[in-house]
């Protein structure tokens, strides 16, 4: 069973625990699980594999649960300014309580994969603002699974995502009459734009 060094949720501090299963790594809050993806991250900062971890404990968000300024400091997206990850792997993620997406890759420079997304639960998802904004090199998402059809916003959702050609699931995404999509595909190739955005824009 593969183990290094790493951080011990209950405790945060790091350890050569060679007893620590990082399967079971199950933080108990959104800021456990952040700060868990940033020791990660120092680690190996090109590709992220955080499929096994259980994210059944860390309330509602991933995000933020709406607009924010360029200088909050309180709930940023979970892998936030993360400029040099090119691949995340959330396979296995239980996304069944999560309520807002907002920011989640926000300014994900580089990042050209995202492993397990497709699978996501989005059935109560409330926001999605800048969920993908600054994605700059990703190519292709599939968002075939999603449910967004409780989503209230998602305004710049995937904002300036120049590289993206590849989008799968959109065109059927369900979204109501009174959900906010403005800036939605700002800056993206208009070839992925779904034919409901064109008609409202």
């Amino acid at each position: 069973m593969k183990r290094f060094k790493e951080y011990i949720v209950n405790e945060w501090k790091l350890t050569n625990d060679s007893n620590v299963d990082l399967r079971k790594i199950k933080p108990e809050s959104y800021m456990d699980l952040r700060n868990l993806v940033k020791q990660r991250y120092k680690i190996s900062p090109k590709i992220l594999d955080l499929s096994d971890v259980d994210i059944t404990n860390i309330g509602d968000k991933l995000g933020t649960p709406e607009r924010v300024s360029d200088d909050y400091e309180d709930i940023p997206g979970i892998f936030h300014g993360l400029k040099e990850v090119e691949e995340i792997n959330v396979a296995g993620w239980n996304t069944s309580k999560i309520k807002h997406f907002g920011h989640i890759f926000q300014g994900c420079e580089r990042l050209r994969k995202i492993i397990g997304i497709k699978n996501w639960n989005t059935k109560n998802a409330l926001g999605m603002y800048g969920t993908f904004g600054g994605c700059f090199v990703l190519n292709n998402l599939d968002l075939s699974k999603w449910d967004v059809s409780n989503c209230k916003t998602f305004e710049s959702m995937f904002h300036n995502c120049w590289a993206l050609t590849d989008l799968k699931g959109i065109e059927n995404f369900k979204i109501s009459d009174d959900a906010v999509t403005l800036d939605m595909f700002y800056g993206c190739k208009n070839e992925i734009k779904p034919a409901w955005y064109k008609r409202k824009y």
